[in-house]
């Protein structure tokens, strides 16, 4: 979504939950504040923001106050604009693609609702919350106490118990958050209220916006962190650990979507340091999925000699023809498009998706299992 006549001011001073004192070329403006919220964090004197135009000139006030920059980022001020950003996100196929129907404001009951969606098969009702209150890349919500809020998650259960889809959808109005949360602090009853209907079916979705000066548009999937479990918290430590104490392997130090593949295979049932002369070995007579199709069962068993499991080499030959076949010699992406590939499993197309491909798709071995049990202290049996 765009806005129509842009222009660029400094923030001034707020004197209500309404009006923002904004100074507009060397001169005090007033204008008109669409986001009632609390906004401390982002409204703070000095600070870049940006002014659309009113078309009325009946107005007291020349101007809605819709961006402003905080830090690096450009954040949506505009209530409205998170509504106007999912009805376009959803008309061009963003989270249903079969709709036959989307319909903004319509009634269920006693409940109005953001939006009513049909498709060949279901019956949704959506409801959407505008968010521009972040901590540390963390989305949270609402900025304020909010009975209009607890309100909308009670209805959106109802209408799941009565057989449709419910959706709570979070437009965070900002770009480079990490996951969206409930704000416990603020209000420790909407948290509880997510929890519950999130238990009773309805889905709790957070997506991120690329905002520009004149707009913005929902352009990425954020985690939702719905329970404090810590797991968030363990990863900048352990990937400050990994870069002061990992290996230099040959396959982490070229991680091309061949040499990930074909390490991956290897390494299962075998350790490192015993793989790397032998891939290093592989890579040298075969070094791409053309040679490894074309190459003699032969000479591919010779290479493997050593490692075991012998089907494990035939089957890298057979998804190496079937690459070349179906997808002219370049390794897919998706990590369902590689389990469909001779020997690929979830874990091995995790890996390719996400350390050659850098997709946010997991990757789950012993290795994650082990670690977890360690944060947790949960002395159980991890392939229980």
């Amino acid at each position: 979504m765009r806005y129509k006549t842009v222009r660029e001011g400094i923030f001034l001073s707020r004197p209500n939950r309404f009006v923002a004192c904004v100074e507009l070329d060397g001169k005090k403006e007033k204008v008109h504040v669409k986001n009632t919220g609390r906004c401390r964090e982002l409204l703070k004197e000095g600070a870049t923001v940006w002014l659309e135009q009113s078309d009325n000139p009946n107005r007291s006030t020349a101007y809605d106050l819709v961006t402003v920059r905080k830090g690096e980022r450009l954040v949506g001020m505009d209530s409205t604009a998170p509504n106007r950003a999912a009805e376009e996100w959803l008309r061009a196929g963003g989270l249903y693609p079969d709709a036959e129907l989307i319909q903004p404001e319509r009634t269920y009951g006693n409940s109005r609702f953001d939006f009513y969606i049909k498709t060949p098969d279901r019956e949704v009702w959506m409801e959407v919350k505008g968010v521009n209150l972040e901590e540390d890349n963390t989305a949270l919500f609402p900025d304020a106490p909010s009975l209009r809020a607890l309100k909308h998650v009670d209805e959106l259960v109802e209408a799941r118990r009565a057989g449709y889809e419910a959706v709570l959808l979070f437009v965070v109005q900002m770009e480079g958050i990490c996951r969206f949360m409930p704000n416990r602090q603020t209000q420790p009853e909407f948290a509880r209220a997510l929890l519950r209907a999130s238990r009773e079916g309805v889905k709790i979705l957070a997506r991120g916006c690329t905002v520009f000066r004149d707009g913005m548009e929902i352009s990425y999937e954020i985690p939702v962190v719905l329970e404090e479990n810590g797991l968030f918290e363990i990863a900048a430590p352990l990937l400050k650990w990994y870069d002061e104490n990992r290996r230099s392997l040959p396959w982490r130090d070229e991680p091309t979507p061949y040499r990930v593949w074909i390490s991956e295979i290897m390494l299962q049932q075998t350790r490192v340091e015993a793989v790397r002369p032998y891939f290093e070995r592989f890579m040298k007579a075969l070094p791409d999925i053309a040679a490894l199709a074309e190459t003699e069962e032969e000479q591919l068993l010779k290479l493997w000699e050593g490692l075991g499991y012998y089907s494990r080499a035939r089957n890298l030959k057979k998804a190496a023809q079937t690459v070349t076949e179906l997808y002219g010699g370049c390794m897919p992406s998706r990590p369902e498009e590689l389990m469909r590939l001779p020997g690929i499993g979830s874990y091995t197309a995790g890996a390719v998706s996400s350390i050659a491909y850098g997709q946010r798709v997991p990757a789950v071995d012993g290795n994650v299992l082990r670690i977890l049990a360690r944060y947790r202290e949960d002395g159980r049996d991890i392939l229980k």
